[in-house]
C-alpha cells in the first residue's frame, strides 16, 4: 500500500512526538534517580532573614520543609554551621508525609558579634533508600548598643624600654550607655578612658631587662549597664631587644698548662651600631673583630688567655664579657 507524501508527512511528525516524550520521560526518571528526593523536596525559603536585631538577642523562627513528592520522607541528620544556631533535639526520626509541610524551630543567638551574622541550618532526609539534604540561612544584622573600633591591636616590635601607647574609640548608639572602665590581665599593659567614656588608651611599658618574647593582654572594659556585655579588646606586643650576644653561655675546658680554643660570638642588632670594647672579668680574654661596626649581625671572635692555673684540682672559673656599643653602654654574656 503506498502512502501518499501527506500521509508520510503526518507520520513523521507523529513519531517525532511520540520519541520526544519517551525521551523527556527517560530524562525524568534518571534525572531523580541521580537527585534522589531533593527535587521534590525542600524548604519552602533559602533563607530567613531576622533584620536588625541587639547583642545577647535569641531570635526565633521556624523554617518549613515541604515534601512535594508522592512517598514519605524521614530526617536523618541535622547539621548548622554555627554554635549560634539550634534546632530541637527530636528533629532525627521525623516523618514528613507526602504532600505535607514539617515546621522546623530554630533559634539564632547573636551574642556579643557586631554588624552580619549568617549561619546555615541543613537537613538530610532519606525516601525510598535515597539519602538528600537542603539548606536554609539565618541571617541578622547586630547593631550593638557599644562597641570598640577594632577587637585586636597589635603594637609591633619594641626595642627599647620606653612605654608604646595606642588609642582608639568607643562608639555608642544610646547616649546614657558609655565605658566607665577598663582593666588589662598583665602587669606590662594598662588602659585608661576619659570623662566622656568615648576614647580609650592602651599603654605597653616593657620589662626593665628586655627580653625577646611576645607579650599579650586582654584589656575588658566595663560599662554602666547591666544589659550590655564588657567588651573586650586584645593586644599584643613583640619585645626585641636592641643588641644581642649568642650565644648567650658556653662551658669551657681548659688544664694547667693550654687555654681553651678560640670561641665565636654572634652579635645581633636592630640598627647599624659599633662596637667599642668587650673587656672581660677576670682579663682572661681578647676580642678579634674583622669590622668594628654591626650592620644586622657581625661574628665576634674570643681568645683567651688563661695560662697557667696554680690549682691542682678541678675548679670552675666564671668569665663575664662585656660587650660595649654606642646603642647600649654594656650587654654582658658569661662564660664558665
Amino acid at each position: 500500500m503506498k502512502l501518499s507524501l501527506g500521509t508520510k508527512s503526518a507520520l513523521g511528525v507523529l513519531f517525532c512526538l511520540c520519541a520526544g516524550l519517551y525521551a523527556g520521560t527517560l530524562f525524568s526518571y534518571f534525572r531523580t534517580r541521580a537527585h534522589g528526593p531533593a527535587s521534590t523536596v525542600g524548604f519552602r525559603e533559602s533563607e530567613i532573614n531576622f533584620g536588625r536585631v541587639g547583642q545577647n538577642e535569641r531570635l526565633k523562627g521556624i523554617a518549613y520543609l515541604e515534601n512535594r513528592g508522592s512517598e514519605p520522607i524521614q530526617i536523618v541528620a541535622v547539621e548548622t554551621s554555627c554554635q549560634c544556631t539550634t534546632t530541637p533535639d527530636d528533629l532525627l526520626g521525623k516523618v514528613v508525609k507526602p504532600r505535607d509541610v514539617f515546621a522546623v524551630p530554630c533559634v539564632l543567638v547573636t551574642g556579643v558579634s557586631h554588624d552580619d551574622i549568617v549561619s546555615t541550618l541543613t537537613l538530610s532526609f532519606r525516601s525510598s533508600g535515597q539519602v538528600a539534604s537542603d539548606e536554609v540561612k539565618l541571617r541578622a544584622k547586630v547593631i550593638p548598643e557599644l562597641w570598640l573600633d577594632s577587637t585586636s591591636v597589635n603594637l609591633g616590635l619594641v626595642a627599647d624600654e620606653k612605654p608604646k601607647e595606642f588609642s582608639g574609640q568607643v562608639h555608642s548608639l544610646a547616649k546614657l550607655i558609655r565605658v566607665t572602665g577598663a582593666a588589662s590581665d598583665s602587669p606590662y599593659f594598662s588602659a585608661a578612658i576619659n570623662k566622656a567614656g568615648n576614647e580609650y588608651v592602651v599603654k605597653f611599658s616593657p620589662p626593665a631587662t628586655l627580653q625577646a618574647v611576645a607579650y599579650r593582654s586582654i584589656i575588658r572594659f566595663s560599662t554602666n549597664s547591666p544589659r550590655v556585655p564588657k567588651l573586650e579588646l586584645f593586644v599584643q606586643a613583640t619585645v626585641r631587644p636592641p643588641l644581642t650576644v649568642a650565644p648567650s653561655s658556653l662551658v669551657l675546658m681548659a688544664n694547667q698548662d693550654s687555654s681553651p680554643p678560640p670561641a665565636n660570638f654572634l652579635i645581633t642588632s636592630v640598627e647599624p651600631t659599633r662596637i667599642l670594647a668587650v673587656h672581660s672579668l677576670p682579663p682572661y680574654c681578647k676580642a678579634r673583630f674583622q669590622s668594628t661596626v654591626v650592620a644586622k649581625s657581625h661574628q665576634v671572635k674570643i681568645d683567651f688567655g688563661i695560662g697557667r692555673i696554680d690549682s691542682t684540682t678541678f675548679e670552675d672559673r666564671e668569665i663575664l664579657l662585656d660587650v660595649q656599643t654606642d646603642l647600649l653602654s654594656g650587654f654582658n654574656t658569661r662564660l664558665v
